[in-house]
């Protein structure tokens, strides 16, 4: 954590504001460039490494990390939502002070009336964006590292004289659970301010016993106590499922736990998740959903168009050319290969690209002509069989089938964690005198194959009015 310095701000709305004057933000391009890219070195030799010290180094890859086209546009946004969503909440001013106290006395009591109607004229308008995209495209990767390149925390004890003691979160990044509860999306906000403030205190003094409502209270006395700067809630297509159940979080109380008390909010969802903000098509918004939940910016992502720079330096730095000049892999008809088999979603093109270059290295006959071809052929029908038939489902205008088959494969990896973990605990546990303790009942493979089959069945339903993603006439 950082101690909070101060710099005083030039303009007359931010100046005097300790919250705003101690963020440390960039204010050129090429320095941002400098934080956020990742771009591992590959050796010119590496071809003729031993197989297993290539392997480990061309699993670095895996970290890579190409700024998005937008990345710098979003970082100027997120840090003006932020700075915006604190002009009201100065805490060496006294409308600071009373915006504190009021919603710390409030929550404890209980108040949910008191506190909006109180809010609605202390928050000010806050600023909340949308990032939408499929999954493959980066967007919550994108969306996190470009908040790492925001300082989170700042420790402030003394501004102009005056004693101040607090902890500033700057900004805090959660998702929505898979099974969409508010009690576990509430233990997921906890989770993660912990995380930053580096305590456990969030975790143990919440219980998931609590009532919703006590949730509610605390989540906002924590927002106000840290004055959180910015949330980012990803996984939002999660908020669809099982609508109507009191128990289970929607988009009105992510309206209400932040955007109601000021703070600046940032939502991530795949396509099928716009339908929170529409009612039947794209056609019919719901006014105020809209109007406050994408009242700043929506931000989409696409995949990687074939002939784009975003595409060609994204591929020259799995394939660089120190390694594979004069061969087949640099090739514009191999490059479009892969872009046709991935459809040009980094998180699968750079899974692709990582296994073929591995694959390669060990047997260097593949590299001799066009023999690269077979070796892609193999590898994809070997690794990508799932993967394939969503891609042909994405061509086909079809963003829910596709969302669907993918969720199915994350199943299938939960089933085997789930699998690992019960088969682990079953060894650990030990006998006790009272023969009917056991341990908690795990979730069983086929309940989690049932999960993902009702998944997949709604988006065959949905796909009789589907969302046209825009992408397919691009990318056949």
């Amino acid at each position: 954590m950082r101690d909070a310095t101060y710099i005083p701000h030039p303009l007359a709305v931010y100046a005097g504001n300790p919250l705003i004057e101690t963020l440390d933000i960039m204010k050129y391009p090429e320095d941002f460039e400098k934080v956020i890219a990742e771009r591992p070195s590959i050796p010119d030799d590496i071809m003729s490494y031993d197989p297993f010290l290539a392997t480990g180094l061309i699993g670095e890859l895996e970290d890579t990390y190409i700024p998005h086209p937008n990345a710098w546009h979003m970082y100027k946004q997120f840090t003006q939502q932020i700075m915006a969503g604190y002009r009201k909440k100065n805490p060496a001013a006294l409308s600071g002070k009373r915006f504190l106290n009021n919603i710390v006395v409030q929550c404890q009591n209980g108040s949910t009336v008191e506190v909006e109607k109180f809010f609605g004229s202390m928050s000010g308008t806050t600023l909340c964006s949308l990032a939408t995209g499929l999954s493959g495209t980066g967007k919550t990767e994108t969306v996190r590292r470009i908040l790492r390149c925001i300082p989170q925390t700042y420790r402030h004890r003394v501004y102009q004289g005056e004693t101040l003691n607090f902890d500033q979160l700057v900004w805090v990044s959660f998702d929505v659970t898979s099974s969409n509860s508010l009690k576990g999306l509430a233990m997921n906000f906890y989770e993660a301010v912990d995380a930053a403030l580096g305590t456990t205190a969030y975790q143990d003094e919440y219980k998931l016993s609590e009532n919703v409502d006590k949730h509610i209270s605390n989540i906002r006395k924590i927002c106000a106590r840290h004055y959180i700067g910015l949330v980012h809630i990803d996984e939002c297509q999660h908020l669809l499922k099982r609508i109507g159940n009191p128990n289970n979080a929607t988009l009105d109380h992510l309206e209400s736990l932040f955007n109601r008390i000021g703070v600046p909010m940032l939502t991530t969802s795949t396509p099928e998740g716009l339908r929170l903000f529409f009612d039947q098509d794209l056609k019919n918004a719901k006014l105020q959903s809209t109007r406050r939940l994408i009242s700043h910016n929506v931000l989409d992502f696409s995949p990687m168009g074939r002939e784009s720079i975003f595409y060609s330096s994204f591929y020259e730095t799995f394939f660089p050319k120190n390694v594979f000049e004069g061969t087949s892999i640099l090739s514009e008809s191999f490059k479009n290969d892969v872009h046709y088999k991935t459809f040009g979603l980094q998180a699968i093109a750079g899974h692709l690209m990582r296994l073929f270059f591995t694959a390669l290295q060990a047997n260097p006959k593949y590299q001799e002509g066009e023999h690269c071809f077979e070796l892609l052929d193999k590898i994809y029908a070997q690794h990508f069989g799932a993967t394939a038939l969503a891609i042909n489902d994405l061509r086909k205008h079809k963003a829910q089938r596709y969302e669907a088959e993918r969720a199915l494969q994350q199943q299938a990896e939960a089933q085997l964690i789930a699998l690992e973990k019960s088969q682990s605990k079953r060894g650990q546990q030990s006998r006790t005198n009272h023969s009917s303790r056991r341990g908690p009942k795990m979730a069983q493979a086929a309940g989690l194959w049932k999960l993902a089959a009702m998944d997949k069945r709604l988006a065959n339903i949905i796909d009789h009015q589907p969302l046209l993603t825009g992408f397919a006439e691009v990318h056949k």
